[in-house]
């Protein structure tokens, strides 16, 4: 799932309905408007043009070499030149992305991609992930599937832009740490009184060997696989530390017998002899 926002981009990866990969790009729609503001115009006149004229892709074939695209009344910017800005940073965005995705899954995606944000609205955006991922795949999530009850129409508008916002409304009364809770967060007695702990919302922990370093829960296959990793590793450090406490008694061993009396007596001699011979000669 592709979160295309202004200033970033959001990277999840589900495999067998487990997360198992996020990422946060710091690319997003603002910067194809800052690019768009490189042709000698201001932000504001940019964003326009953006949500104008702006499309993922273009067709070769269909792009106007004579065609000037209007700024204000008096200013004008090359198609070509405009397609080419814009073009550039979807695809700087889209390969960021496709990097994100760990190589285990690149070719198990079977759900496809999913864009959403604001981001998504651009023209072609879909069509630009296909010739880039070559996922053919991809759909857009215009609006989350809850009902949503407001006066305020910019909430309900079907383009991606607040889904994250409202799905983290619809899914509330969620509590990922224990079991789900009910309509009434904090019970009271008759008092008045809270009678709700964090004792009892909160669960026993997960074990190590049951998530990853950044909190993904793990498949049986997986748990295994850290099990056995785990198992050679201690064995690994079990033989070397056998191996150091081996060379270290045979230093120990050699010190006592360079420093036994006999020993000692023997070096004398040996050199005692030495020395005779040496005079004789």
């Amino acid at each position: 799932m592709v979160d295309l926002g202004a200033e970033t981009t959001t990277v999840a990866v589900y495999f067998k309905n487990i997360l198992r990969h996020l990422a946060v790009i710091p690319l997003g729609g603002a910067n194809i408007t800052k690019d768009i503001a490189s042709l000698q115009m201001e932000e504001a006149d940019a964003e326009h043009m953006k949500l104008k004229y702006a499309s993922a892709y273009t067709e070769n074939n269909d792009i106007d070499n004579t065609l000037m695209l209007p700024i204000d009344a008096e200013r004008q910017v090359e198609s070509r030149k405009f397609i080419e800005v814009v073009e550039a940073r979807v695809e700087e965005i889209i390969e960021n992305v496709w990097f994100q995705v760990p190589a285990e899954y690149v070719n198990n995606l079977l759900g496809g991609i999913i864009l959403t944000g604001g981001g998504s609205n651009l023209r072609n955006i879909e069509t630009a992930f296909r010739n880039h991922t070559h996922v053919d795949k991809i759909r857009t999530a215009k609006f989350i599937t809850f009902n949503i009850n407001s006066n305020n129409e910019e909430l309900k508008v079907h383009d991606g832009t607040m889904n994250t916002i409202l799905a983290l409304l619809a899914k509330g009364d969620m509590n990922c740490a224990g079991p789900e809770l009910t309509s009434d967060l904090f019970n009271t007695n008759q008092e008045g009184m809270t009678t709700t702990t964090t004792t009892d919302l909160h669960q026993k922990a997960r074990t190590l060997n049951e998530t990853t370093g950044s909190g993904v829960v793990r498949t049986e296959i997986e748990k295994q696989k850290a099990e056995e990793e785990e198992r050679r590793r201690k064995e690994g450090e079990m033989q070397a530390a056998l191996e150091q406490q081996r060379r270290e008694e045979e230093r120990l061993a050699r010190e006592r017998r360079e420093n036994s009396t006999l020993h000692k007596a023997m070096k004398g001699l040996k050199g005692f002899f030495q020395k005779m011979i040496s005079e004789d000669e």
